[in-house]
């Protein structure tokens, strides 16, 4: 199973990004931030896979200066791999 999310270190920036992403009907939906990536704040932001490019383009052309990356997360054997997309 394979996942991807969008990680901030600010609650704020990642509520934002959420509401702006949602806006444009893109799944998505906001997650407890995986283990794999605790240096972040608490929750995270799901999204379909299709939904990489406007990430990107939500993310440069708005000031969400806490963006941490783009991770796809991997579950092998119930331990959770991260692969940094961007």
């Amino acid at each position: 199973m394979k996942y991807i999310v969008v990680v901030f270190t600010s609650r704020t920036d990642t509520i934002h990004f959420y509401d702006l992403i949602k806006q444009t009907s893109t799944f998505c939906s906001t997650i407890n931030t995986p283990r794999c990536l605790a240096r972040s704040c608490g929750i995270s932001v799901k999204i379909a896979g299709n939904g990489i490019n406007l990430t990107k383009q939500i993310i440069s052309s708005n000031k969400l200066t806490s963006f941490f990356g783009i991770y796809e997360i991997n579950i092998l054997n119930g331990k959770e791999i991260p692969t940094r997309i961007y």
